[in-house]
C-alpha cells in the first residue's frame, strides 16, 4: 500500500472499518445512481444500465475499498483476482436486482437504484472482508499465499 497522506493516515486511525466502508462504499453509491439514472433518463434498458454503472464504478471501488476501509498491503495479484470474481458476482446481482425492482415489481426508479444500492454493498462488503481481503492478519504482516 502506498504510503498514505499524514492526515489521511490519523484520520483512519480513528475511524472504524465499517464506517470507512460506508464512506468509500457511499461515495461509489452516489457515482453509480448518478450514472444510473443519466443512463435511464436515456432510454437504456434497466438490465444493461445496472451492469455498465457497476463496471465503471469497480475500479475505484477497488481502491477505496483496498487501501481506506481494510488498507490492505497483501500481494495485489491473488487480491485483484479475488476482487474481480467479488466484482463479477457484484455485476451479475447488481444487474439482475436493478431489473427485478424496475421491470418485475415496476417499483419506481429512484426506489429500485435504492434497493439495488443496498443490496449489492452489503454482499460485497462480506465478501470482501471474509474472502477478498483476508481478514484476520494486521496490515504489513500479510504474506504471499504458498503453492498449491
Amino acid at each position: 500500500m502506498p504510503p498514505l497522506p499524514g492526515t489521511l493516515a490519523r484520520l483512519l486511525a480513528v475511524v472504524p472499518r465499517p464506517l470507512r466502508y460506508l464512506i468509500v462504499g457511499g461515495a461509489i453509491g452516489l457515482l453509480w445512481m448518478l450514472l444510473s439514472n443519466a443512463m435511464l433518463a436515456a432510454g437504456l434498458a434497466p438490465f444493461v444500465v445496472g451492469a455498465a454503472s457497476f463496471v465503471s464504478c469497480t475500479p475505484l471501488s477497488y481502491a477505496g475499498h483496498r487501501w481506506v476501509t481494510f488498507e490492505s498491503d497483501a500481494p495485489m495479484t491473488p487480491e485483484a483476482r479475488r476482487y474481480l470474481a467479488k466484482a463479477l458476482v457484484g455485476l451479475l446481482l447488481s444487474a439482475a436486482v436493478t431489473h427485478l425492482a424496475l421491470v418485475t415489481f415496476a417499483l419506481p426508479r429512484l426506489a429500485g437504484l435504492v434497493v439495488t444500492s443496498v443490496v449489492v454493498p452489503v454482499v460485497g462488503f462480506l465478501l470482501s472482508r471474509h474472502w477478498v481481503f483476508r481478514p484476520g492478519t494486521p496490515p504489513g504482516t500479510r504474506q504471499a499465499p504458498g503453492p498449491g
